[in-house]
């Protein structure tokens, strides 16, 4: 739909602007495209505005983090991974953490085999082929980043259909000009195209008030060169077409509107944006040096989020005429969108108090005919539901000070009761008073029953997994057991989820002379929340079986113990393993002769010595099943007194965060130990502790944490 907005003078110009930029942001959809790993690529404007995030503040998320809980997220991808496609309602979360339900289709994009090799000719429709032929002959010869087109295809069973295809083309950085890569994305449009012809003669009224309308409209530059000025400007300020190509638009600014242009034009290309509801008034000159107060909207068009061109709706403060007849054909637009859009929309005039309209599909949402709200009478003591009458009566009052309100309530007609959501909108005068509201109603009652079902079944699965979780606490040693072990320690262990796929051990071990050894373990299994969570207690279980076992003599010799169980245990078949496993960091002590003896899975043994800290690494290999596995190899550390001992799973280092959003990493961990080296045990959990916070921020916790720490 081509749009103009006639924006105002008087209260009814008010209504407009206010009525019709309320249609068009309703039937806006979001687009959100990934990458294989899950990862945000892109998004549209209507998501932004959504969830919240600003234009480049979600690319490289994980999508999953637009889910309101694991539960639905688990389900779209298992839909997605099984049949390429899901389509149903689900929780979303926005940036504020606020959860909201919406109606989700999603789809792979993916290679289809039968096309591969195919001629794109063969695709294309005969009438359109030259058509779709030039198109991209010019976007290679100009070198257009891109490009969209629509056109016929034939379907393999010789259905034709009407799609919409976006085309953009990369390039070498070292060469502007050297074309490396050409994707397009098509899009069936043959259900849009039918509803686009039917709204054809609607686009033409607006095509005629945009070209023939009083109103004074032009674009520009951010540089103030005219891209476009209608009849009515040009008429008003005296200038032939000829002569609009060599002026610049601020040489036509007042000067007493001239900073205050120039502020206006700043704050735009600075913030990136303009309120579409805001007016402004300022003075030009017309070519004769006449001065004309004018008053209206600016608007602004974006690409690859930059500023392209500045578009200005003005009118003549003394041409009521004009405007009068540009709301006259407006009105007719409104109704016609109205009576095409499922909600109910509706205006009413709390001067004469009455409606100035209302959607024709009134009776289906709200169970009265368009009559009934036309003859004045009072909805909610007819219809709404006596217990949920006050709420109603509450917005109200919140909308007469000016106010937006939203109120869910029920509806009864006869013996059915369906839920409705109302949005109202008020209309403020001059003086601030609300003299009109605008409101859209939609029901809502299938999708109060899909919540409700959801949050009963999330609260049983929340209650099994707290459950899991004291289960999983209480395989892990406590303070006092620690202590009792390393009188000097501390443990900083904090999960992602609920439930943690880090785990930490403190034991004594029988060493040479039948002493005791202590013996500390950090793991960290693959995955987090519930799986996590399972292969955590089966991990601990099998390390601290491997304590005990008379086959076991070195902590080397305990992870390639585990590693075998493992390999036992996610065996289907000969053939086929499962790859999930753990890296692991194992650790111990022979107080005697001051040694350590230390094996690690992809994890390393930080120690503590005077101003420098010592790093053995593990090798490179999980405790698991791989195509490639080692012994692992075993190291015997001389220890001092006073040396301090840090084990951790990469959760800290891999933590996002700080004023450029990256990972913490080991640079910035091993300077950590050095400055906390010389402060009590206690004292140092706390300062690692506010680290990971402050550097994390409101980012959400990237991964599970295991970190111990014992001084000798």
């Amino acid at each position: 739909i081509v749009g103009v907005f006639v924006y105002r003078s008087r209260k009814k110009i008010t209504l407009l602007q206010t009525r019709n930029a309320l249609f068009m942001k309703s039937i806006q959809d979001c687009v959100i495209v990934c990458d294989t790993h899950g990862k945000v690529v892109e998004y549209n404007a209507s998501v932004q505005k959504i969830f919240g995030y600003n234009p480049t503040e979600a690319i490289g998320f994980s999508i999953d983090k637009f889910y309101g809980n694991e539960g639905d997220w688990q389900k779209v991808s298992s839909e997605i991974d099984s049949t390429n496609y899901f389509k149903a309602e689900i929780i979303l979360k926005r940036k504020s953490g606020e959860d909201f339900l919406s109606y989700l289709s999603a789809n792979a994009i993916y290679d289809n085999d039968e096309l591969i090799g195919l001629s794109y000719k063969m695709l294309v429709h005969p009438d359109y082929f030259e058509i779709v032929d030039q198109h991209f002959k010019n976007q290679f010869a100009n070198r257009t980043v891109d490009s969209y087109l629509e056109y016929k295809m034939v379907r393999s069973d010789g259905e034709e259909i009407w799609v919409g295809q976006n085309s953009r083309m990369t390039f070498n950085p070292n060469d502007s000009k050297s074309i490396t890569g050409f994707f397009g994305v098509v899009r069936n449009l043959d259900e849009m195209k039918k509803v686009l012809l039917e709204l054809q003669a609607s686009e033409l009224k607006y095509r005629e008030l945009f070209d023939n309308s009083m109103e004074m409209i032009q674009s520009m530059t951010p540089e103030g060169d005219i891209l476009y000025v209608n009849d009515a400007w040009k008429h008003r300020f005296g200038y032939e077409d000829d002569e609009i190509e060599k002026i610049n638009l601020f040489d036509l600014i007042h000067e007493d509107s001239k900073v205050y242009c120039e502020n206006l034009l700043s704050d735009i290309l600075k913030i990136g944006e303009v309120s579409d509801d805001k007016e402004f008034s300022f003075k030009m000159v017309t070519k004769d040096g006449g001065i004309v107060a004018v008053k209206g909207s600016v608007g602004v068009k974006y690409s690859d989020n930059q500023v392209q061109s500045i578009q200005a709706f003005l009118r003549d403060v003394t041409e009521q005429a004009a405007i009068e007849e540009a709301l006259k054909k407006s009105e007719e637009n409104f109704r016609i969108i109205g009576a095409s859009i499922h909600d109910v929309f509706f205006l009413y005039d709390y001067q004469s108090m009455t409606y100035d309209y209302i959607s024709p599909n009134c009776e289906a949402v709200l169970g009265a005919k368009p009559e009934f709200f036309l003859e004045g009478k009072n909805y909610a003591d007819h219809f709404v539901h006596p217990e949920d009458r006050k709420l109603v009566k509450a917005m109200e009052e919140k909308v007469k000070s000016g106010e937006i309100g939203n109120v869910e309530y029920r509806r009864i007609v006869g013996d059915e009761i369906r839920w409705v959501n109302e949005k109202w909108f008020p209309i403020i005068n001059e003086i601030g008073d609300t003299v009109r509201i605008s409101g859209v109603c939609r029901d809502i009652t299938e999708m109060k029953g899909a919540y409700n079902t959801i949050y009963e079944q999330n609260l049983e699965i929340s209650q099994s997994i707290l459950y899991a979780k004291n289960i999983q606490e209480s395989t892990l040693p406590n303070k006092e057991e620690v202590s009792s072990i390393f009188p000097e320690s501390f443990v900083f262990y904090r999960a992602k989820d609920v439930l943690s796929g880090d785990l930490y051990i403190f034991e004594s071990v029988l060493g040479d002379n039948d002493s005791l050894w202590p013996a500390f373990i950090v793991g960290d299994c693959t995955g987090h929340g519930v799986p996590g969570g399972v292969l955590s207690l089966l991990c601990s279980g099998l390390l601290t079986e491997s304590l005990t076992s008379p086959k076991v003599n070195s902590p080397a010799e305990a992870l390639d113990f585990v590693r075998s169980k493992l390999i036992r245990l996610f065996r289907s078949n000969p053939s086929k393993y499962i790859l999930d496993g753990m890296d692991a960091a194992f650790c111990v002590l022979n107080r005697e002769d001051m040694v350590l003896n230390f094996a690690g899975a992809n994890l390393t043994c930080y120690v503590v010595r005077a101003e420098e800290v010592l790093e053995y690494k593990g090798d490179k290999q999980p405790v698991g099943y791989s195509s490639e596995m080692e012994p692992f190899v075993n190291y015997t550390i001389k220890i001092e007194e006073g040396d301090i001992i840090y084990l951790t799973t990469d959760g800290y280092v891999d933590q996002f965060g700080g004023p450029l959003n990256k990972k913490f990493l080991r640079k910035r961990f091993t300077k950590l130990l050095l400055d906390i080296k010389d402060l009590p045990m206690a004292d140092q959990r706390y300062r690692i502790e506010k680290q990971f916070f402050d550097w994390k921020g409101d980012i959400d916790q990237t991964d599970d944490i295991a970190l111990i720490a014992v001084k000798i």
